[in-house]
């Protein structure tokens, strides 16, 4: 098991995404990434990922769940 953490990202914006996941990735090295391209059924998400995440970075403006709630 990797001592990486274990990171979420939400983000709906495309280009947005390709960056984090080259910056997390191959820049930083972080093996345990996981990208969703919105918020919905975010819980339940969650749930199925093999691993508790350490962080989350979460995109303020999502449908139908935003990063204010």
């Amino acid at each position: 098991m990797s001592d990486d953490p274990v990171i979420v990202y939400v983000e709906d914006d495309p280009f947005s995404r390709r960056v984090m996941e080259l910056l997390l990735v191959r820049k930083l090295g972080f093996t345990r990434v996981q990208i969703f391209e919105d918020s919905a059924n975010f819980m339940q998400r969650l749930e199925l990922l093999p691993e508790k995440p350490t962080l989350f970075l979460l995109d303020i403006h999502l449908e139908p769940d935003d990063g204010f709630k």
